[in-house]
C-alpha cells in the first residue's frame, strides 16, 4: 500500500465505525447511562470485529508476529 492508501483506509475504516457507533446513539439502541468506560470498550470491541477473519486474527501465525514486533520496536 502506498501511504495515501494507508491514509484513505484508516479514515475510511474509522469514520464507518464512527457512523455505526453514533447511528446506535441516535437510534437509542446504545444504553443512556454508558459513559467514557463502556463507549471505550464498545469502540475497541466494533475495532476488533473488523480483524475476525483476517490472518492478524490468529496470534500464531507471522504475519501477527512480525506486526507485533515493528509496534514495539518502532513504539507504536
Amino acid at each position: 500500500m502506498t501511504r495515501e492508501q494507508q491514509k484513505t483506509f484508516v479514515d475510511e475504516l474509522v469514520e464507518n465505525i464512527k457512523a455505526e457507533i453514533l447511528d446506535g446513539i441516535e437510534q437509542e439502541r446504545l444504553p443512556e447511562d454508558w459513559d467514557g468506560h463502556e463507549l471505550r470498550r464498545y469502540l475497541a470491541d466494533r475495532f476488533e470485529l473488523c480483524v475476525m477473519g483476517l490472518p492478524m486474527r490468529d496470534k500464531r501465525s507471522s504475519r501477527y508476529r512480525q506486526y507485533k514486533n515493528a509496534v514495539l520496536v518502532r513504539g507504536l
